[in-house]
């Protein structure tokens, strides 16, 4: 019996701490958006005006730093289908090419990655890359969890599939994965 209560005891003392923590976390202030929305419950995003970006926004085939990672960005190309004669993929949307290189500026090796990369539009949507076409767009190279050695670069396709309307192209470049991916920056695809 006092077994019982003695875990009885430590579970309440457990649930206690976590209602505490999750009491008392600290609400932070709403959003201007969130604010707008709340006034207005028919708003919608459009609607709400937009803070100005500081970030920098890059260009095709200039050097981007990120982190110890140099991205540069030659060409984007868009198709309903790819592949060759003996593999074709096709798409009643659209499929973005991105030929980019990535250069390792670490005194170390680095895994790079597709996943590195995201396609955001106008209207903030965004898009992850293909894992399943790289033999599609790419010879002897693979964007998929590649080591590469430190002062080394790899030049290869990137593909994502986008509705054909699709507006106002950022790419998104990160730093790396985990806690080496803190930092992105943004290169603008308009051709």
């Amino acid at each position: 019996m006092k077994e019982s209560l003695k875990i009885w005891g430590i579970l309440f003392a457990v649930l206690l701490v976590i209602g505490i923590f999750f009491n008392f976390r600290g609400e932070s202030e709403p959003t201007e958006a969130e604010t707008a929305t709340q006034l207005d419950p028919q708003s919608t995003p459009a609607d709400i005006p937009s803070q100005p970006s500081t970030q920098t926004i890059f260009k095709m085939n200039e050097p981007v730093q990120v982190g110890k990672l140099t991205y540069i960005i030659h060409s984007i190309d868009d198709k309903k289908e790819i592949g060759n004669a003996y593999l074709k993929k096709t798409t009643d949307n659209m499929f973005l090419i991105v030929n980019a290189s990535i250069k390792n500026n670490d005194k170390e090796s680095r895994i790079i990655d597709r996943n590195l990369f995201s396609i955001i539009d106008s209207e903030g949507r965004k898009y992850d890359a293909m894992p399943s076409v790289d033999s599609y767009v790419n010879d002897n190279v693979s964007f998929f969890l590649e080591s590469v050695n430190p002062g080394l670069t790899r030049k290869g396709n990137i593909v994502f599939e986008v509705p054909p309307d699709i507006k106002g192209l950022k790419l998104e470049v990160t730093s790396g994965y985990a806690l080496a991916g803190d930092e992105t920056k943004l290169v603008d695809l308009q051709r």
